[in-house]
């Protein structure tokens, strides 16, 4: 009797860090953290550094003549997306924020007039669950990707743009590049991720095991039935290589060599899936910081995909 109770005790003990861990990782606007002595000291924000010049590019998009526009997603979470028109342009880019960003535009703040000057009319997006969009769960790209390519649907029915590039940082990075298996219009010609991971098990296993001292392996199955149970999906039902093999469409990959949250060897892996990927490295680069650490290759970068993808 008593190897029954501890049995209990400890699938009692399971469940509970399960719906924990899951609460944390997936909702929209968590309310409970894990306790402090599981989580490794936290690295200063890279962002901290490049403060002012991203609050001067937050503050040129806000001050645009910006048109708030809203879809509806498959499940029925309406998202929002602002729209910045270039006048004469024929050419658009669809923007996709990170995991819990603090804004859309923060994650693009130094790009946003940069796109701009480019010729390029700007959708940038809420994604689910941020921002002023509805949804009560983040999925890692699961979800998000869906919300993608109905994102770039709109755009083309709606603006008829003869080019689509697709963006995204981080999560949305991610997000962009498993949209690439999805059905698209003819009109979207290729992508652009800044620090993508490889797919939603990857990263929160890597987040588990490096941020927390969780073992993902004991972990992962629990989590994974309970994604299923609240959302229908598996975390397993999509990867960034896998889009990025079965698509025809060039991507740019842009990775910090020094990311301590999405390594640089998953962009690596990202890249190695199919021959229609550039890779431009940033040596000590962290998250989402290449494009400020080197702004010139990235820039050099950028101007040389898009030319020859768009132009």
């Amino acid at each position: 009797m008593l190897i029954v109770y501890i049995l209990l005790g400890a699938l009692l003990l399971y469940a509970v860090a399960v719906a924990l861990i899951f609460h944390i990782a997936f909702a929209s606007r968590p309310r409970l953290g894990l306790p402090r002595w599981l989580g490794r000291p936290a690295a200063p924000s890279p962002w901290e550094t490049y403060r002012a010049q991203m609050e001067e590019g937050m503050a040129w998009f806000r001050s645009q003549p910006l048109q708030q526009v809203w879809i509806t997603a498959g499940d029925g979470a309406r998202l929002r997306g602002r729209y910045l028109a270039c006048p004469g342009s024929d050419k658009a880019i669809l923007l996709v924020h990170g995991y819990r960003s603090a804004s859309a535009e923060s994650d693009f703040a130094c790009a946003l007039k940069l796109y701009h000057r480019m010729d390029l009319n700007i959708l940038l997006v809420d994604q689910r669950g941020q921002g002023e969009s509805q949804g009560k769960l983040i999925t890692f790209g699961i979800l998000e990707r869906e919300d993608v390519a109905a994102w770039a649907r709109w755009l083309d029915r709606t603006y008829h743009p003869r080019s689509i590039l697709l963006d995204g940082m981080s999560m949305g990075a991610s997000s962009v590049l498993m949209a690439l298996a999805l059905p698209l219009p003819p009109s979207v010609k290729g992508a652009i991720a800044d620090c993508g991971f490889t797919s939603p098990r990857a990263i929160i296993a890597q987040v588990m095991r490096q941020n927390y001292r969780l073992p993902p392996k004991l972990l992962m199955p629990g989590l994974n039935w309970l994604f299923r149970l609240r959302t229908g999906h598996s975390l397993d039902e999509a990867s960034a290589p896998q889009a990025l093999a079965a698509s025809r469409l060039p991507v740019l990959l842009i990775h910090g060599e020094a990311d301590r949250y999405v390594p640089f060897a998953m962009g690596r892996e990202n890249a190695q899936a199919t021959p229609l990927a550039t890779l431009a490295s940033v040596p000590g680069a962290g998250h989402g910081v290449s494009f400020l650490v080197d702004r010139e290759k990235c820039e050099k970068a950028l101007d040389n995909f898009i030319a020859r993808v768009i132009q």
